[in-house]
């Protein structure tokens, strides 16, 4: 198991303290994103990079080996991720100076 980094509707990164990942090796993967789906399909690892100041050993990149099906999947579960993410900046509550409230007196 590992903690997902990024996603992109092409690829992800992860932070792993396994190190039996090789750069160009295939493996299954699904990943989850929270509240907008999964998807499992195979992949190819792009880069590994070590880390000495984490709790985890690694950042792993990886391109997704997609079909057609899977794409699509993939867009909308980024497009998902992206579109909450955008909501949470977008959050009244987050920020020290928000607009007046209509009041209906």
């Amino acid at each position: 198991l590992s903690n997902l980094y990024d996603v992109s509707a092409s690829g992800a990164s992860f932070y792993t303290d396994q190190v039996d990942f090789a750069e160009n090796e295939m493996f299954l993967v699904e990943f989850e994103i929270p509240n907008c789906g999964t998807c499992e399909t195979i992949a190819t690892t792009a880069r590994v990079e070590t880390l000495s100041h984490s709790v985890y050993g690694y950042l792993v990149g990886i391109r997704f080996e997609l079909t057609e099906v899977q794409r699509k999947k993939a867009q909308n579960l980024y497009l998902c991720q992206k579109a909450e993410q955008i909501q949470q900046l977008s959050d009244t509550r987050r920020h020290r100076w928000a607009p007046p409230q209509k009041s209906f007196l």
